[in-house]
């Protein structure tokens, strides 16, 4: 954790891919956190504290904090006797994530010809429709 704080508080020093990370975070925290203030309005405050604690166990847990955050959100809620709120967004996968799983998978595919392993059947898009261009955002 004293790794990402110091490269949070020395940009100059951060990384690409966890700039890429924060600002994946920083989107769906801004979403959550309008979603659950027009399901809850009367309960800005403890929403704010809920999701500043869940960011943090969330960096904690992973490296990729944008993809579990929401459930920890969640989980906490209902530990309050709420409900989740509705949501009508997507899951945010950067699209640099998507270029470095198709460079993976491109990179495999050329290691196994080479070694004479083949062409293996192809992966199933473990993000679903998040790697197609949308309309919607």
């Amino acid at each position: 954790m004293e790794l990402i704080n110091s490269m949070i508080t020395n940009p100059a020093t951060t990384p690409v891919f966890l700039q890429t990370v924060q600002a994946a975070l920083v989107q769906v925290k801004d979403e959550l956190q309008q979603d659950y203030e027009r399901a809850y309005p009367a309960l800005r405050e403890i929403i704010h504290l809920v999701l500043d604690e869940e960011e943090t166990k969330a960096w904690k847990l992973s490296q990729f904090p944008h993809l579990i955050f929401p459930d920890l959100v969640g989980a906490h809620i209902e530990k309050l006797n709420l409900q989740r709120a509705e949501t009508s967004h997507a899951p945010v996968v950067p699209r640099r994530f998507a270029q470095a799983a198709a460079m993976s998978r491109s990179v495999l595919s050329t290691i196994r010809q080479q070694v004479g392993l083949g062409q293996e059947s192809p992966t199933p898009n473990l993000f679903g429709q998040q790697l197609e261009p949308t309309a919607q955002h």
